[in-house]
Order: structure tokens, then C-alpha cells, then sequence
């Protein structure tokens, strides 16, 4: 490798004398006159190339002559010595202040290189890396950043200045071959912080929520996005991630699947499986501060410093469950020092959490604020919210929000409700034959939000019924065993199908008020599968290490 390069080098050295020798006889030839040149972006010019071609020779001689290289400049742009080379020899052009040497250094070189790139260079590369670089051709543009590079570098400057990310132990992350890049997911930005500076291109599963509307869709397919239909087991993302792999690319899991509530650690087994299915490095990720910086119940971030650090595990060496149960054993312990604090933190839709007064026991008469107090309106307790996913009791104690989640599912799986009514808005399809499952369908349309109308639904023991409340006679009765999937999405969206015996499907889309969203979660799950972390009928979803 380093004589290749020395080689190129030195073809690069006499291909520029040639060019600069050529704008001076185009310079005698045409008349062109000199014209006034600003030495400092000359000199700017020729240092950036010349560091653009240092890194990029570099990358190269990391990787060797059997590894492709990605990381680095490769990150950005496929060919960034033909790049570097380019600026600098700008540079020199401006230096001489000589238009021809403009002329030969700009459209000609570029010319020049862009025919050797893709007649020369590519089939080559092509040939001797076959669908390894396929994929990375499809990943990286050649001579302009891709949307995903664009995207990141935007949104780390953004969020190094606004909220004080800091980035450690960057340098473990490898710049080539395929790994899995896994954390737990705390918050909706997650799966951008922690690729921000990671030097490649990040593939994730992600919800078929996100690709319901066509130009979302396209810019997350762009950013690398698997959709993962998440209300009933879906193996074609599991086998997408699998080939991406198999082509040298990098997969980004959370194996919750979901953004946390109360921090558990909640995953399906058949995660670990997949983990286990490729003998490939785990890079796993601590996102530090990043529940208090932007919790899934609210809408709002937080002005906070978040802090990123990567563990670099080779191919084999580590069981994932247990890199799960070690991330989550650290966020705990750092949760107990935090909590000790007693900083407050915004509470507001915190009802969602605290659905049942820990005092009086009083079910949904909660309600947080933004100065970090939730207060009871039965009783008139007032509680406060601590970051390190605590609840501060009245008496001046302390009850951390994993405690607060087993508290609720003991009452919301022992409640026996006499026909409960929620108001809130109502859409209900139902069909003889077909998927009326919307998370299965192809996309939640406008025309299907159009047709949400104001309704309710009334819970029984073992049975529920939903109906429109605006002179609608039609009403929708399931019993809590015929239903397939349950899920809350975006905090507050309410989505649930099931299948009668004899043969109907429906699916309802349901918005309550705030305060009863997530009780709804638990006690469907709980009433339909027995398990409040199942989103689907099957499921064998647990907290890996509950508290």
C-alpha cells in the first residue's frame, strides 16, 4: 500500500507540473493577463488539500490492501485524494494569479479525474470488492457529501452547541467492516446523537410509523432506515440487517425496540438471536443524561449536557444480553447518585407516569407542571420529579420511576373496571378479509386521519367497546382475547387490532387524553397477553434487569 501511494504521489507531482506548464502556454497563447490574487486563500487552499490528501492516505494505509477503505474522508465523498489534490493545485493556480493555470487546474483536472474515476477506478474496485463496495457506492457520493452526511454533520453542530454533546472514545469505533452498534433508547434522538461522529453509515430498524407518508419515507430510506412493523413479528428488516452485514455495512439496534417510559430495559429475545446470528464486533454506546435531556413523555427537549461513550467488544467475545445487563447495571448506579441531588426536573405530562397517586391511590388525578411538581387532585399531595428517573414523596423520601412502574402495573392488572369511559378521538376499521392492521398496511394515509372522528371507549372486565360519539350507531365490541397487537405511538396515539373467531379483522386507532395513554398500554397488554412489555400477541418481550 505505501508504494502504491508513493506512486500515486508521484504521478500526481508531474500530472501537476504538466497542467501548470500548460495554463502558462494557454496564458502566452490567449493573451491572458495576470489578475490580483488574495495569497491567504491561496495558501488556505493548498493546506486543506494537502491535509484532505495526508487523511485520506492515512485511511488508506489503516486499512490495507484487503479492507475498503470507509472511514476518514472516505466517510464523505469516495475519492478524496482526486479531491484534495484538485484544491491544492487551485491553490498554486491562485498563487501565479494566472487564468490559464485556473482554467487547467479546475474544469480540465476535474475532467481528467472524473473520467479515470468512474472508467478506471470504480470497475476496479468493483471488481476486486465485489457487493462490499456496491453497498458503499450507494452509501458515499463521489465528489458531494450524501443527505446522511449532510444530515449528521448539521445536526451534531446544532447540538454540540445548543445542548453540550460530548463525544468520548470515538477512536474505538472501526473505520471498516461490518459491527453492530447497540444502546439503550431513551429518547427520540437517539439513533442521530449517537452516529453523529461515528465514520460510517448507520443502518437502523426502525418503526413502519415513519414511512406512512411518501417524502418521509424517502428521507429516512436515504438515511439508511429498516422498517421494522413492530405489531406483529416481522422478519424481512431482520434479514435486511442481516445482508447489510454480510456487504461490510454497520447495524444500529436498540433491542427494546421503544423509547423507555420509566427506564426498564424491556426486549424481545429473538434481538439477542440476531446479535448472535453474525460474528461481528458490538459497539455499544452509553448515551449519558440523555432521560433528563429529552424524556419519552414529553415534547419538549431540555437544555442539558448529554455525553456519548463507545466500547468496542470483538466478533464473539461477549454474550449481547449480558453488554445489555452491563449498560443498563451502569445507567442505574449513575441514576442513584443523580437522584441523591434531588435536582427537580419538568414534569409536565408527567401524568402519564404517575396515572396512580402513590398516596391515595386514586387513579388519574394527577397532574405535572413544569416546575417539576406533579400534585394529586384528590388528595392534594404534591410530589416532585427528580432527574435520575426518581419520584420525591411528600414525607421526603424517595421512589425511583422503575419502583413507580411496578407500583402501577400491580394496580392496572388487579383493576376491575365497571364501564370505564374514555373520551378522545376514535377511527375503526373493520373487514371481513385483508390486513386492516394499519402498522401492516402500507401507510396511515390523510384520508385516513380525515375519517378520525370524536369517540370513546368503554372498558369491561373482559371486554371493550368503542364507538363514535357523534350520532353513530355503529359500536365495535372486543374482547380483550381476541385482540393482536397494542401499541402507543408518539406518546399518545393508541393503535390496536384484533381478529374475531369467526374470521374479522379489525384494527382501531384511538386518541385519549394524555393522562390515560400509557394506562391504556398496561392494561391491554396485561388484560390480552399477560405481559405489559408484549406489544403483540406471542410476544415474549421482558426487562432484562428490572429494578
Amino acid at each position: 500500500m505505501t508504494k502504491k501511494l508513493f506512486t500515486w504521489s508521484l504521478f500526481r507531482l508531474l500530472l501537476a507540473a504538466a497542467l501548470l506548464a500548460a495554463g502558462r502556454g494557454l496564458d502566452l497563447l490567449a493573451g491572458f493577463r495576470t489578475f490580483t490574487t488574495v495569497p491567504g486563500l491561496a495558501i488556505v487552499a493548498i493546506l486543506l488539500g494537502a491535509l484532505l490528501c495526508a487523511r485520506a492516505a492515512r485511511e488508506l494505509h489503516d486499512a490495507g490492501p484487503n479492507r475498503l477503505a470507509e472511514g476518514g474522508p472516505y466517510h464523505f465523498v469516495r475519492h478524496p485524494l482526486s479531491l484534495g489534490f484538485q484544491l491544492a493545485l487551485l491553490g498554486v493556480a491562485l498563487l501565479l494569479a494566472s487564468p490559464g493555470c485556473l482554467l487547467a487546474a479546475g474544469p480540465l483536472l476535474f475532467a481528467l479525474w472524473l473520467g479515470q474515476a468512474l472508467l478506471v477506478e470504480e470497475p476496479a474496485l468493483a471488481r476486486r470488492f465485489g457487493v462490499v463496495y456496491a453497498r458503499y457506492r450507494l452509501e458515499t457520493g463521489f465528489a458531494f457529501p450524501s443527505l446522511y452526511v449532510w444530515s449528521m454533520r448539521v445536526l451534531h453542530l446544532v447540538y454540540r452547541i445548543g445542548y453540550g454533546v460530548r463525544i468520548h472514545s470515538l477512536e474505538r469505533v472501526p473505520h471498516s467492516g461490518p459491527f453492530f452498534l447497540i444502546g439503550l433508547h431513551r429518547t427520540y434522538m437517539d439513533p442521530y446523537i449517537i452516529a453523529f461522529r461515528v465514520p460510517r453509515k448507520v443502518h437502523y430498524m426502525a418503526t413502519s410509523v415513519l414511512f406512512r407518508h411518501r417524502l418521509i419515507a424517502l428521507y429516512f430510506r436515504k438515511m439508511g432506515c429498516i422498517p421494522l412493523i413492530r405489531s406483529r413479528p416481522d422478519l424481512r428488516p431482520i434479514m435486511e440487517a442481516l445482508k447489510t452485514l454480510d456487504v461490510g455495512g454497520v447495524v444500529g439496534m436498540y433491542p427494546e425496540g421503544a423509547r423507555s417510559w420509566y427506564g426498564e430495559t424491556a426486549c424481545e429475545p429473538a434481538v439477542f438471536k440476531l446479535l448472535q446470528k453474525r460474528k461481528v464486533p458490538i459497539v455499544t454506546v452509553e448515551l449519558i443524561g440523555a432521560f433528563e435531556y429529552y424524556p419519552r413523555f414529553t415534547r419538549r427537549q431540555r437544555r442539558r449536557p448529554v455525553c456519548l461513550k463507545y466500547r468496542l467488544y470483538p466478533a464473539g467475545t461477549q454474550d449481547p444480553l449480558g453488554l445489555m445487563e452491563a449498560l443498563a447495571n451502569r445507567e442505574h448506579r449513575r441514576d442513584a447518585l443523580l437522584r441523591a441531588q434531588a435536582r427537580p426536573q419538568p414534569a409536565r405530562a408527567a401524568e402519564q407516569l404517575v396515572y396512580i397517586c402513590p398516596r391515595c391511590s386514586t387513579p388519574f388525578r394527577c397532574r405535572g407542571y413544569k416546575d417539576g411538581s406533579i400534585r394529586c387532585r384528590a388528595c392534594g399531595a404534591r410530589f416532585t420529579l427528580l432527574e435520575g428517573k426518581g419520584l420525591l414523596l411528600p414525607g421526603g423520601g424517595s421512589l425511583s420511576l422503575p419502583e413507580l412502574e411496578r407500583r402501577n402495573l400491580s394496580w392496572a392488572g388487579g383493576y376491575e373496571p365497571g364501564g370505564q369511559l374514555i373520551t378522545g378521538a376514535l377511527l375503526c376499521r373493520c373487514s371481513v378479509t385483508g390486513k386492516t392492521d394499519l402498522q401492516t398496511c402500507r401507510r396511515l394515509r390523510r384520508a385516513d386521519m380525515r375519517c378520525v372522528r370524536p369517540g370513546a371507549l368503554s372498558l369491561f372486565p373482559d371486554h371493550l367497546i368503542a364507538g363514535y360519539s357523534d350520532g353513530n350507531k355503529d359500536r365495535w365490541t372486543v374482547r380483550y382475547e381476541e385482540m393482536q397487537s397494542v401499541l402507543v405511538e408518539s406518546n399518545w396515539k393508541l393503535e390496536f387490532s384484533f381478529r374475531k373467531k369467526e374470521g374479522q379483522r379489525g384494527y382501531l386507532f384511538f386518541l385519549p387524553p394524555l393522562r390515560y395513554a400509557l394506562f391504556l398500554q398496561h392494561f391491554l397488554r396485561l388484560k390480552a397477553f399477560g405481559n405489559p412489555y408484549a406489544r403483540y400477541r406471542g410476544s415474549r418481550r421482558f426487562d432484562i434487569l428490572p429494578s
